[in-house]
């Protein structure tokens, strides 16, 4: 009877040490999991947003308005140059980015004559899909 308290005794033992165990491995793992998606989040954050465009009917150029995260002003730069602006660029979420895109395009595009299009055209393109830049 000695001997079967005993066996029963090491065994609640072995129980309770393996049960602290598991605790602190999934412990260990909510700290890992807590600070791989805090930066995770901070990789695909954009600082940029997209506040509106207006047009100046003077020069005939479209204008963006943007805010930055955590500022209260708002930002104006025309069209031409947040496109040329890569940096500026990446800023920006992935959506707005198609919507400055596709303004700048339609400005780029529109402007030119009839003959020029295709040309131009073939020229952003290249430009889009160049490896360096």
């Amino acid at each position: 009877m000695d001997i079967l308290n005993n066996i029963i005794t090491q065994k609640k033992l072995y129980d309770h040490t393996r049960c602290l165990f598991n605790k602190a491995l999934l412990y260990l793992k909510n700290i890992v999991n807590f600070f791989y998606y805090k930066v995770e989040i901070k990789k695909n954050f954009y600082p940029c947003r997209l506040a509106g465009e207006f047009c100046i009917t003077e020069k005939g150029e479209t204008v963006i308005t943007y805010k930055i995260f955590g500022h209260r002003n708002k930002f104006n730069i025309s069209i031409k140059d947040i496109f040329a602006d890569k940096k500026l660029m990446e800023k920006f979420h992935s959506s707005d980015v198609a919507k400055i895109s596709f303004l700048a395009f339609g400005e780029i595009f529109f402007s030119l004559q009839e003959n020029e299009r295709l040309n131009k055209f073939v020229q952003i393109k290249k430009q889009i899909f160049d490896k360096n830049g």
